[in-house]
Protein backbone atom coordinates (compact mmCIF):
# COMPACT_ATOMS: atom_id res chain seq x y z
CA UNK A 1 0.00 0.00 0.00
CA UNK A 2 1.04 3.47 -1.01
CA UNK A 3 2.59 4.79 2.20
CA UNK A 4 0.99 8.23 1.73
CA UNK A 5 -2.33 7.29 1.12
CA UNK A 6 -2.36 5.90 4.76
CA UNK A 7 0.18 8.59 6.62
CA UNK A 8 -2.39 10.97 8.85
CA UNK A 9 -5.40 8.79 8.13
CA UNK A 10 -7.05 7.56 11.95
CA UNK A 11 -8.45 4.08 10.27
CA UNK A 12 -11.10 2.27 12.05
CA UNK A 13 -11.06 -1.51 11.62
CA UNK A 14 -13.97 -3.73 13.02
CA UNK A 15 -13.74 -7.32 13.13
CA UNK A 16 -10.10 -6.74 13.35
CA UNK A 17 -8.83 -9.83 14.51
CA UNK A 18 -10.61 -12.09 11.51
CA UNK A 19 -8.76 -13.56 9.31
CA UNK A 20 -9.28 -10.70 6.57
CA UNK A 21 -9.43 -7.73 9.80
CA UNK A 22 -5.92 -9.27 10.28
CA UNK A 23 -4.33 -9.21 7.18
CA UNK A 24 -5.66 -5.78 6.48
CA UNK A 25 -4.88 -4.67 10.04
CA UNK A 26 -1.09 -5.59 9.64
CA UNK A 27 -0.90 -4.40 5.85
CA UNK A 28 -1.75 -0.88 7.64
CA UNK A 29 0.61 -1.10 10.40
CA UNK A 30 3.23 -1.09 8.14
CA UNK A 31 2.38 1.74 6.13
CA UNK A 32 2.66 4.46 9.69
CA UNK A 33 -0.83 5.47 9.94
CA UNK A 34 -1.28 7.84 12.28
CA UNK A 35 -3.59 5.61 14.47
CA UNK A 36 -5.36 2.18 14.34
CA UNK A 37 -8.83 1.89 16.53
CA UNK A 38 -9.53 -2.10 16.37
CA UNK A 39 -13.11 -3.67 17.70
CA UNK A 40 -13.36 -7.38 18.11
CA UNK A 41 -15.65 -9.78 20.10
CA UNK A 42 -13.16 -12.43 19.82
CA UNK A 43 -10.53 -11.92 22.71
CA UNK A 44 -8.35 -14.13 22.30
CA UNK A 45 -7.73 -13.59 18.34
CA UNK A 46 -7.48 -9.50 19.50
CA UNK A 47 -4.71 -10.23 22.16
CA UNK A 48 -2.76 -12.16 19.72
CA UNK A 49 -3.42 -8.93 16.53
CA UNK A 50 -2.01 -6.52 19.62
CA UNK A 51 1.07 -8.58 20.40
CA UNK A 52 2.01 -8.80 16.39
CA UNK A 53 1.49 -5.35 15.92
CA UNK A 54 3.68 -4.46 18.97
CA UNK A 55 6.04 -6.66 16.78
CA UNK A 56 5.62 -4.76 13.64
CA UNK A 57 4.67 -1.65 14.51
CA UNK A 58 5.50 -0.22 17.89
CA UNK A 59 5.41 3.44 17.08
CA UNK A 60 1.46 3.25 16.08
CA UNK A 61 -0.92 4.04 18.38
CA UNK A 62 -3.33 1.81 18.67
CA UNK A 63 -6.88 1.82 20.32
CA UNK A 64 -8.80 -1.64 20.96
CA UNK A 65 -12.13 -2.49 22.46
CA UNK A 66 -13.12 -5.98 23.19
CA UNK A 67 -16.73 -5.21 22.40
CA UNK A 68 -19.91 -5.60 19.73
CA UNK A 69 -20.10 -3.19 16.99
CA UNK A 70 -24.01 -3.66 17.98
CA UNK A 71 -23.20 -1.67 21.17
CA UNK A 72 -24.91 1.59 19.98
CA UNK A 73 -22.92 3.72 22.75
CA UNK A 74 -19.42 2.12 22.17
CA UNK A 75 -19.93 3.13 18.22
CA UNK A 76 -20.30 6.44 19.24
CA UNK A 77 -18.14 6.97 22.20
CA UNK A 78 -15.12 5.61 19.04
CA UNK A 79 -16.54 8.12 16.42
CA UNK A 80 -17.05 11.00 18.97
CA UNK A 81 -13.43 10.32 20.90
CA UNK A 82 -11.30 9.69 18.45
CA UNK A 83 -12.30 11.11 14.73
CA UNK A 84 -11.83 7.77 12.31
CA UNK A 85 -11.04 9.00 8.94
CA UNK A 86 -11.45 6.05 7.46
CA UNK A 87 -13.56 2.84 8.43
CA UNK A 88 -12.70 -0.38 7.12
CA UNK A 89 -16.00 -2.65 7.95
CA UNK A 90 -14.92 -6.42 8.53
CA UNK A 91 -17.00 -7.27 11.32
CA UNK A 92 -19.67 -10.16 10.51
CA UNK A 93 -21.12 -13.64 10.89
CA UNK A 94 -19.85 -15.29 7.95
CA UNK A 95 -20.30 -18.88 8.26
CA UNK A 96 -23.43 -19.99 6.06
CA UNK A 97 -24.81 -23.17 8.26
CA UNK A 98 -24.35 -21.26 11.40
CA UNK A 99 -26.32 -18.16 9.92
CA UNK A 100 -29.01 -20.39 9.21
CA UNK A 101 -29.91 -21.55 12.87
CA UNK A 102 -29.24 -17.83 14.26
CA UNK A 103 -30.66 -15.86 11.64
CA UNK A 104 -31.36 -12.91 14.43
CA UNK A 105 -28.09 -12.99 15.66
CA UNK A 106 -26.40 -12.51 11.92
CA UNK A 107 -29.25 -9.71 11.31
CA UNK A 108 -27.90 -7.71 14.80
CA UNK A 109 -24.43 -8.29 13.52
CA UNK A 110 -24.16 -8.28 9.47
CA UNK A 111 -27.26 -5.31 9.59
CA UNK A 112 -28.03 -3.40 12.38
CA UNK A 113 -24.26 -3.21 13.82
CA UNK A 114 -22.81 -2.32 10.16
CA UNK A 115 -25.85 0.28 9.96
CA UNK A 116 -24.75 1.44 13.41
CA UNK A 117 -21.02 2.24 11.95
CA UNK A 118 -22.01 3.94 8.94
CA UNK A 119 -24.92 6.29 10.32
CA UNK A 120 -22.37 7.54 12.96
CA UNK A 121 -19.68 7.82 10.20
CA UNK A 122 -22.00 9.69 8.02
CA UNK A 123 -23.05 11.86 11.14
CA UNK A 124 -19.08 12.84 12.16
CA UNK A 125 -18.33 13.82 8.57
CA UNK A 126 -16.44 10.12 7.94
CA UNK A 127 -14.61 10.95 4.77
CA UNK A 128 -14.08 6.97 3.46
CA UNK A 129 -16.14 3.46 4.40
CA UNK A 130 -15.10 0.37 3.14
CA UNK A 131 -17.08 -2.77 4.06
CA UNK A 132 -16.34 -5.91 3.36
CA UNK A 133 -19.06 -8.20 1.56
CA UNK A 134 -19.08 -11.65 -0.32
CA UNK A 135 -20.17 -12.85 -3.08
CA UNK A 136 -23.11 -14.61 -1.48
CA UNK A 137 -24.96 -11.47 -1.47
CA UNK A 138 -25.56 -11.83 -5.28
CA UNK A 139 -28.76 -13.34 -5.68
CA UNK A 140 -28.93 -14.58 -2.01
CA UNK A 141 -30.46 -17.62 -1.06
CA UNK A 142 -28.67 -18.45 2.58
CA UNK A 143 -29.35 -15.68 5.84
CA UNK A 144 -25.44 -14.90 5.94
CA UNK A 145 -26.19 -13.91 1.67
CA UNK A 146 -29.07 -12.21 2.27
CA UNK A 147 -27.79 -9.92 4.97
CA UNK A 148 -25.05 -8.94 3.12
CA UNK A 149 -27.11 -7.94 0.10
CA UNK A 150 -29.43 -5.97 2.40
CA UNK A 151 -26.66 -3.84 3.90
CA UNK A 152 -24.82 -3.57 0.78
CA UNK A 153 -28.33 -1.86 -0.53
CA UNK A 154 -28.38 0.20 2.19
CA UNK A 155 -25.28 1.28 1.89
CA UNK A 156 -25.31 2.34 -1.81
CA UNK A 157 -28.17 4.28 -1.20
CA UNK A 158 -26.71 5.80 1.93
CA UNK A 159 -23.84 6.94 -0.45
CA UNK A 160 -26.22 8.72 -2.99
CA UNK A 161 -27.83 10.58 0.24
CA UNK A 162 -24.62 11.91 1.43
CA UNK A 163 -22.14 12.35 -1.28
CA UNK A 164 -19.24 13.65 0.88
CA UNK A 165 -18.44 10.34 2.03
CA UNK A 166 -16.51 7.95 -0.02
CA UNK A 167 -18.91 4.28 0.02
CA UNK A 168 -16.86 1.45 -1.08
CA UNK A 169 -17.84 -2.16 -1.05
CA UNK A 170 -15.55 -4.40 -2.02
CA UNK A 171 -17.32 -7.27 -2.22
CA UNK A 172 -14.95 -10.51 -1.66
CA UNK A 173 -14.97 -14.38 -2.99
CA UNK A 174 -13.42 -16.69 -0.28
CA UNK A 175 -9.96 -16.07 0.82
CA UNK A 176 -8.05 -19.23 0.86
CA UNK A 177 -6.88 -20.73 3.76
CA UNK A 178 -8.94 -18.02 6.04
CA UNK A 179 -10.14 -19.63 9.85
CA UNK A 180 -13.11 -21.56 9.15
CA UNK A 181 -12.79 -22.28 6.17
CA UNK A 182 -12.57 -25.52 3.94
CA UNK A 183 -8.88 -25.59 3.33
CA UNK A 184 -8.29 -25.50 7.30
CA UNK A 185 -10.63 -28.34 8.04
CA UNK A 186 -9.73 -30.73 5.93
CA UNK A 187 -5.85 -29.77 7.11
CA UNK A 188 -7.40 -30.69 10.49
CA UNK A 189 -9.17 -34.18 9.08
CA UNK A 190 -6.07 -35.06 7.41
CA UNK A 191 -3.50 -34.74 10.59
CA UNK A 192 -6.00 -36.64 12.35
CA UNK A 193 -6.07 -39.14 9.34
CA UNK A 194 -10.10 -39.15 9.24
CA UNK A 195 -11.78 -39.07 5.95
CA UNK A 196 -12.51 -35.60 4.26
CA UNK A 197 -16.52 -34.42 3.95
CA UNK A 198 -16.69 -32.88 1.01
CA UNK A 199 -20.29 -31.25 0.32
CA UNK A 200 -21.19 -30.54 -3.05
CA UNK A 201 -19.26 -32.89 -5.65
CA UNK A 202 -19.43 -30.33 -8.44
CA UNK A 203 -19.86 -27.33 -6.61
CA UNK A 204 -17.40 -24.69 -7.66
CA UNK A 205 -15.90 -21.18 -5.70
CA UNK A 206 -13.73 -18.54 -6.45
CA UNK A 207 -10.78 -18.08 -4.23
CA UNK A 208 -8.25 -15.33 -3.62
CA UNK A 209 -5.10 -15.14 -1.23
CA UNK A 210 -4.76 -13.50 1.27
CA UNK A 211 -1.48 -11.56 -0.09
CA UNK A 212 -4.06 -10.13 -2.44
CA UNK A 213 -6.09 -8.42 0.35
CA UNK A 214 -3.42 -5.47 0.51
CA UNK A 215 -3.35 -4.35 -3.23
CA UNK A 216 -6.93 -4.33 -2.87
CA UNK A 217 -7.83 -2.24 -0.19
CA UNK A 218 -4.34 -0.04 -1.97
CA UNK A 219 -7.10 0.23 -4.79
CA UNK A 220 -9.60 2.15 -2.88
CA UNK A 221 -7.60 4.24 -0.83
CA UNK A 222 -6.82 6.63 -3.80
CA UNK A 223 -9.46 8.84 -5.92
CA UNK A 224 -11.90 6.39 -6.47
CA UNK A 225 -15.48 6.26 -7.00
CA UNK A 226 -17.59 5.07 -4.46
CA UNK A 227 -19.66 2.15 -5.26
CA UNK A 228 -18.99 -1.94 -5.61
CA UNK A 229 -15.43 -3.28 -6.42
CA UNK A 230 -14.78 -7.41 -7.09
CA UNK A 231 -11.58 -8.76 -7.51
CA UNK A 232 -9.77 -8.60 -11.36
CA UNK A 233 -8.22 -11.92 -10.58
CA UNK A 234 -9.27 -14.99 -8.89
CA UNK A 235 -9.38 -19.00 -9.59
CA UNK A 236 -12.18 -20.96 -9.77
CA UNK A 237 -11.83 -24.19 -7.70
CA UNK A 238 -14.21 -27.14 -7.07
CA UNK A 239 -14.18 -28.75 -3.83
CA UNK A 240 -12.64 -32.16 -4.77
CA UNK A 241 -9.91 -29.72 -6.27
CA UNK A 242 -9.32 -27.80 -3.01
CA UNK A 243 -9.07 -31.14 -1.13
CA UNK A 244 -6.62 -32.93 -3.78
CA UNK A 245 -4.62 -29.70 -3.52
CA UNK A 246 -4.43 -29.77 0.66
CA UNK A 247 -3.96 -33.77 0.46
CA UNK A 248 -0.45 -32.47 -2.10
CA UNK A 249 0.63 -30.45 0.42
CA UNK A 250 0.51 -33.95 2.79
CA UNK A 251 2.20 -35.93 -0.12
CA UNK A 252 -1.05 -37.59 -0.57
CA UNK A 253 -3.71 -37.62 -3.17
CA UNK A 254 -7.41 -37.81 -3.60
CA UNK A 255 -7.69 -40.85 -5.44
CA UNK A 256 -6.31 -42.71 -2.17
CA UNK A 257 -7.36 -40.79 0.31
CA UNK A 258 -11.05 -41.36 1.89
CA UNK A 259 -13.96 -39.32 0.56
CA UNK A 260 -17.66 -38.70 2.14
CA UNK A 261 -19.42 -37.04 -0.71
CA UNK A 262 -22.69 -34.88 0.86
CA UNK A 263 -25.12 -33.20 -0.92
CA UNK A 264 -24.78 -29.37 -0.54
CA UNK A 265 -27.12 -27.57 2.42
CA UNK A 266 -30.43 -25.82 1.07
CA UNK A 267 -28.76 -22.50 1.64
CA UNK A 268 -25.90 -23.43 -0.44
CA UNK A 269 -25.35 -22.90 -4.08
CA UNK A 270 -23.86 -24.82 -6.55
CA UNK A 271 -21.65 -21.81 -7.95
CA UNK A 272 -21.13 -18.87 -6.69
CA UNK A 273 -21.27 -15.41 -8.60
CA UNK A 274 -19.68 -11.95 -8.44
CA UNK A 275 -21.56 -9.66 -9.80
CA UNK A 276 -25.67 -10.14 -10.54
CA UNK A 277 -26.95 -10.21 -14.47
CA UNK A 278 -28.18 -6.44 -13.99
CA UNK A 279 -24.55 -5.22 -13.18
CA UNK A 280 -21.85 -4.55 -15.51
CA UNK A 281 -18.06 -4.25 -15.55
CA UNK A 282 -17.04 -0.44 -15.80
CA UNK A 283 -14.67 0.40 -18.47
CA UNK A 284 -11.72 1.83 -16.24
CA UNK A 285 -8.09 0.96 -16.22
CA UNK A 286 -7.59 -3.22 -15.00
CA UNK A 287 -5.96 -3.52 -10.90
CA UNK A 288 -6.73 -5.92 -8.50
CA UNK A 289 -10.25 -4.64 -9.01
CA UNK A 290 -13.42 -3.80 -10.99
CA UNK A 291 -16.29 -1.33 -9.99
CA UNK A 292 -19.43 -3.22 -11.18
CA UNK A 293 -22.63 -0.83 -11.69
CA UNK A 294 -26.32 -2.08 -11.67
CA UNK A 295 -28.38 -1.09 -14.52
CA UNK A 296 -31.51 -1.01 -12.24
CA UNK A 297 -32.27 1.48 -9.78
CA UNK A 298 -31.88 0.34 -5.98
CA UNK A 299 -34.93 0.79 -4.00
CA UNK A 300 -34.86 -0.10 -0.15
CA UNK A 301 -38.38 0.44 2.20
CA UNK A 302 -36.57 1.56 4.95
CA UNK A 303 -39.32 0.83 7.52
CA UNK A 304 -38.93 -2.54 6.27
CA UNK A 305 -35.50 -2.48 7.16
CA UNK A 306 -36.28 -1.21 10.64
CA UNK A 307 -38.96 -3.52 11.57
CA UNK A 308 -36.75 -6.09 10.44
CA UNK A 309 -34.20 -5.17 12.58
CA UNK A 310 -36.49 -4.78 15.40
CA UNK A 311 -37.68 -8.26 14.63
CA UNK A 312 -34.08 -9.29 14.88
CA UNK A 313 -33.86 -7.70 17.98
CA UNK A 314 -36.03 -9.34 19.65
CA UNK A 315 -35.77 -12.60 18.77
CA UNK A 316 -39.15 -12.87 16.93
CA UNK A 317 -37.29 -15.26 14.23
CA UNK A 318 -40.07 -16.35 11.73
CA UNK A 319 -41.02 -12.38 11.52
CA UNK A 320 -37.15 -11.22 11.20
CA UNK A 321 -36.41 -13.80 8.70
CA UNK A 322 -39.57 -13.32 6.40
CA UNK A 323 -38.83 -9.59 6.22
CA UNK A 324 -34.85 -10.34 5.28
CA UNK A 325 -36.16 -12.10 2.62
CA UNK A 326 -39.25 -9.75 1.80
CA UNK A 327 -35.90 -6.99 1.36
CA UNK A 328 -33.29 -9.33 -0.68
CA UNK A 329 -35.62 -10.61 -3.18
CA UNK A 330 -35.59 -10.02 -6.75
Amino acid sequence: MKQKLVQEKIFLITGAAGSIGRELTLGLAKRNPKKLILVDIAETALHSLLLELREIAPQIPVVYFIDSICNAALVSYVFREFKPTTVIHAAAYKHVSMAETNVCATINTNVYGAKLVLDAGIEHQLARFIFISTDKAVNPQSVMGQTKKLFEDYALIRQQENPAIQIHIMRLCNVYNSSGSVVPLFEARIAKQQPLIIRGKEARRAFVQSDQLIPMLDALMGDTLSGVYIPNDYELLTVPEVAARVLESFGLNLENYPITYEPLFASEKENEELRASTEIRCAEPAGPLVRVTNTEEITLDLTVLQNCIHSAENYEVAEAHRLLKLLTSA
